[in-house]
């Protein structure tokens, strides 16, 4: 293939890219809109029964989030040095080994690639050894760590870092337990919201792009905008911008139709757009009449 050819092929997947991602915009982020929601009520009915299983109230779940925050807080402003980056490295290490130990069998296919993690696995445990003698020579013997293989072996590490003095009742780890469950159903709602709002943007752009298109064709059809066109090439033009707003018309269609599942008719359309389109389909309904014959050469 020439390189014009190349660069023809590679224009036209792009425009083709484009154009689907313009049509799928409205389905994709339904899609995206109901796998949160079916997260965000998974997560908030964990959280319920952890409350459940505590017997805790709302206000002791805020107090207790409060709690973890204010300790990250202090623990990163007191940290420093070596006492700062020995428990990231260490955490670090424990994540990569981990996800590597996942990755061996799931996604390679090959001994030289298993081979290559193995090495690569090997290596980190030595670092994350050295990291932890290095870390049990600062540290207090209460908050000393253990043996590295015990880190892959339980289900949940419980870095003595993160774990403050307290004498409060509750453990400090389920303190964290209902907090990570807490900032889960947050972060879910927050990116529903973040849908929510994509939707009613692309919503007002196609409505926009409409109102565009409808002031295009009534300055055509009244010769405002290019008065030197033949009537021929005035009504081929109409034609095509004809064309373009039906098929924006049908996208819109299909759009509201998956929105309106989600948002009410209010929230879609502004009482001054319903007005407008009211007015429209009126001078549509007194114009259809006169122009019947017209449209029907008009329309491909």
């Amino acid at each position: 293939m020439s390189k014009s050819g190349r660069t023809d092929m590679i224009t036209t997947q792009s425009m083709s890219w484009n154009k689907r991602k313009v049509l799928n915009l409205g389905q994709a982020l339904v899609n995206r809109y109901t796998k949160t929601q079916k997260a965000l009520q998974v997560q908030q009915h964990t959280l319920e029964a952890l409350k459940t299983e505590l017997s805790l109230h709302d206000d002791t779940v805020h107090q207790w989030v409060s709690d973890v925050q204010q300790w990250a807080k202090e623990n990163d402003r007191h940290r420093s040095g070596d006492a700062r980056r020995l428990p990231e490295e260490i955490e670090g290490l424990t994540v990569s080994i981990i996800r590597r130990t996942q990755r061996l069998y799931s996604q390679t296919d090959s001994n030289q690639q298993r081979h290559s993690l193995r090495l690569r696995g090997s290596e980190e445990k030595k670092k994350l050894a050295a990291a932890v003698e290095e870390y049990n020579s600062i540290a207090d013997p209460s908050q000393q760590l253990g043996s590295v293989e015990n880190f892959f072996t339980a289900e949940t590490v419980a870095w003595p870092w993160q774990i403050p003095c307290s004498t409060d009742l509750a453990p400090f780890l389920t303190k964290r337990k209902v907090f990570d469950k807490v900032m889960a159903v947050r972060c879910l709602q927050e990116e529903r919201g973040l849908i929510c709002k994509e939707m009613k943007q692309h919503w007002t752009v196609l409505t926009q792009k409409m109102s565009k298109f409808e002031a295009l064709i009534n300055e055509i059809s009244s010769k405002s905008l290019f008065p030197t066109l033949s009537d021929t090439a005035s009504k081929g033009l109409l034609c095509i911008v004809r064309k373009k707003h039906y098929e924006l018309g049908h996208l819109m269609q299909l759009v509201k139709a998956g929105y309106v599942k989600i948002f009410s008719q209010q929230d879609l359309m502004s009482e001054e757009e319903k007005l407008e389109q009211e007015d429209d389909l009126q001078e549509e309904g007194l114009s259809e009449s006169d122009n019947s014959s017209d449209d029907e050469h008009d329309f491909p």
